[in-house]
């Protein structure tokens, strides 16, 4: 049993989703109630990976907001400054920034991501509430909303207009779907005006990159700008420049059965961001060894070269990290062929991503990492003698695509991977599809070169046995 219980005078509005039962109404001269009795439901399960914004589930929304306006106008009321906050806040910023130049505001906002500690103690009225700015800046730490108005109110200060922005960063766009509520956001970030177009920056992001022009803003879709004369829900940008390059490199030694492999990873964007946050967390020795930890599923003698090489270019945001590993045993025996040996090549870091459930029976939508753009590209240094065959091949489907591609130039022999999601999720009558090409990439993932037994050198795109890679270190994602 649920029941609600208001003043009479209190108008609420409900919405009810996926066959949701409405409720018995009950009123009198104070007080009205709404009463839900639910018994012996039937028992309901979900599918999985489900998009976080999917909810399969019977429910009802309850709110005594009419309109996003109205939302807006409350939270104005908490969001506003006394003149002396306003004035003590003034004093610090400038004896800090004295001038409102674009590197100014750059180094404003890197100050609230980086010098001011994501933290919060979100009861009570702070729950809603952000605290004044000022006891912020003082404190050195805050959760979304303090950190949010602190930006803003610093911005204002320079005479930029800026405004804090409620987002919900699970249901995003879809945010459009909900009734108009105090209670529909879980984040705040910020919209800045400058040089006639609009800026968003999530203040709660530490050792972001980038300039004015490509900061990264996660796509949250949808969001409600805390500003005078607003009136509805704000569509946000799609941030999609994000992306990930993996470059290994491999040297192969046929006579001792050995092989050097160098590896360049170059990050951009949001997975630069993320890239510059792990290694700022993490001591160079523990991610060396996840690393190597990482390759030790395909080459399990792996033995690390040296240390981690890191490039961090966070003007363009650009983060590279370069390894170097020596495999003993990189050339194994074929059991069926006498005399024959062989290498093989697979792309742990696409299996990563492409690894999904097998079971294309569902009635939900199927979650996808949205955006994503991982190119993996395998250069292996052979004689030009070897028989390798040029390969192309391109899967497509509903919010994803793949791009393979085999070439042997000049004795270079290059095996190349490009995943990207183009949304966040596949519809359900497209999962089957989605399924079947996902086993159809995984398929291209390992590919083989022979020596001896008495046959030509050659190669092909198959391995001895599937490989199948658990919980992958996050410094690999």
């Amino acid at each position: 049993i649920k029941r609600i219980v208001v003043p009479s005078e209190t108008r609420l509005f409900f919405k009810y989703n996926n066959g949701a039962p409405h409720p018995v109404e009950e009123r009198s001269d104070t007080h009205t109630a709404y009463t839900w009795t639910s018994d012996r439901a039937a028992a309901f399960i979900e599918d999985s990976n489900l998009p976080a914004w999917y909810d399969p589930y019977q429910n009802v929304q309850v709110t005594d907001f009419q309109t996003w306006e109205e939302v807006i106008a409350w939270s104005l009321e908490h969001f506003q400054l006394s003149k002396d906050e306003k004035d003590a806040l003034a004093r610090r910023i400038d004896q800090q920034w004295k001038s409102s130049d674009h590197k100014t505001l750059l180094e404003i906002i890197r100050f609230v991501q980086d010098e001011v500690r994501y933290l919060g103690f979100e009861a009570g009225l702070n729950s809603h509430k952000p605290h004044a700015p000022v006891k912020v800046f003082d404190q050195r730490f805050g959760d979304c909303k303090d950190k949010s108005l602190l930006l803003a109110t610093i911005l204002q200060q320079k005479g930029i207009a800026a405004y804090p922005v409620l987002v919900n960063t699970s249901k995003r766009e879809h945010l459009h779907d909900e009734l108009p509520s105090i209670h529909a956001f879980d984040h705040c970030v910020v919209e800045i005006e400058l040089d006639n177009k609009k800026i968003y920056v999530d203040p709660t992001i530490n050792n972001q990159g980038g300039g004015l022009n490509n900061i990264y803003f996660p796509n949250y879709g949808t969001g409600l700008v805390i500003r005078q004369g607003g009136t509805d829900l704000t569509g946000l940008p799609t941030f999609t420049s994000s992306g990930t390059h993996e470059q290994d490199n491999f040297k192969l030694n046929m006579l001792e059965r050995e092989a050097t492999m160098s590896i360049r990873t170059t990050y951009r964007g949001g997975d630069a961001d993320g890239q510059r946050s792990y290694f700022a967390s993490n001591s160079l020795e523990s991610t060396q060894k996840a690393y190597v930890n990482f390759y030790g599923n395909l080459y399990p003698d792996l033995e690390a070269q040296g240390e981690l090489k890191i490039t961090d270019d966070r003007d363009e945001n650009i983060f590279i990290v370069e390894e170097n590993y020596k495999v003993p045993s990189f050339w194994k025996d074929n059991p069926d062929v006498a005399g024959q040996t062989y290498a093989e090549f697979y792309s742990l870091s696409i299996e990563n991503l492409v690894n999904v459930s097998k079971s294309s029976q569902r009635k939900s939508p199927y979650r996808l990492s949205f955006p994503t753009s991982f190119q993996h590209t395998l250069n292996v240094a052979l004689s030009p003698d070897w028989n390798i065959t040029a390969e192309q091949k391109d899967i497509v489907g509903d919010g994803y695509k793949y791009r393979y591609e085999v070439s042997f130039i000049e004795g270079t022999l290059t095996i190349y991977h490009h995943y990207i999601t183009a949304k966040d999720h596949v519809p359900a009558k497209e999962v089957s599809k989605f399924v079947s090409d996902h086993q159809s990439i995984r398929n291209n993932l390992s590919y083989m070169i022979t020596y001896g037994g008495g046959e030509v050198s050659n190669a092909s795109g198959f391995g001895w046995a599937p490989i199948t890679i658990g919980i992958i270190s996050a410094c690999r994602a």
